[in-house]
């Protein structure tokens, strides 16, 4: 998904409306690929020679219980609040207070994919209480305690 920048570099007042979907699939994210689908909608607008990226984005998120395993699939909101500069002398790419465009348009995705990456956790579990599985056996905890336990003690 590509801004097309060039009017709005130009134009005092000008306004471009985004609104698409980005593919995340290919993601790598901790060795899993848990991301799909990104709607993004809002705007580019250019006021008084400031150029402004403001988006919001709702990402579709399929991975499993860091804990228990158990099948997890959630919707990861994100905001994208982000001043464009165009590349020049001056510019430099490793500011964290602007984005540089190089060219006549800007992609996307790594504007998008650095704001959803900011915003996610790291570990993903199915509830905050999330007890997981038993070490020995592999039975899930959070549906009742295993005989793993008891074999321990009667074993003493």
């Amino acid at each position: 998904m590509k801004l097309d920048t060039v009017e709005l570099f130009q134009n005092a007042g000008y306004t471009v409306p985004v609104e698409g979907e980005i593919d995340f699939s290919d993601v790598d994210y901790y060795g899993d690929r848990p991301f799909r689908t990104a709607r993004v909608t809002g705007k580019a607008e250019n006021k008084g020679g400031i150029v402004t990226l403001r988006l919001d984005v709702s990402l579709d998120v399929e991975t499993h219980c860091a804990r228990c395993l158990k099948p997890l699939a959630f919707e990861q909101k994100a905001k994208v609040r982000e001043t464009l500069v165009k590349r020049s002398e001056e510019t430099d790419d490793a500011s964290e207070s602007y984005t540089v465009v190089d060219g006549r348009s800007l992609d996307l995705y790594d504007v998008v994919l650095s704001a959803v990456l900011l915003d996610i956790d790291m570990v993903f579990l199915c509830r905050e209480d999330c007890k997981g599985l038993c070490p020995v056996c592999g039975a899930d905890l959070n549906e009742g305690m295993c005989d793993c336990g008891k074999k321990d003690q009667e074993d003493r």
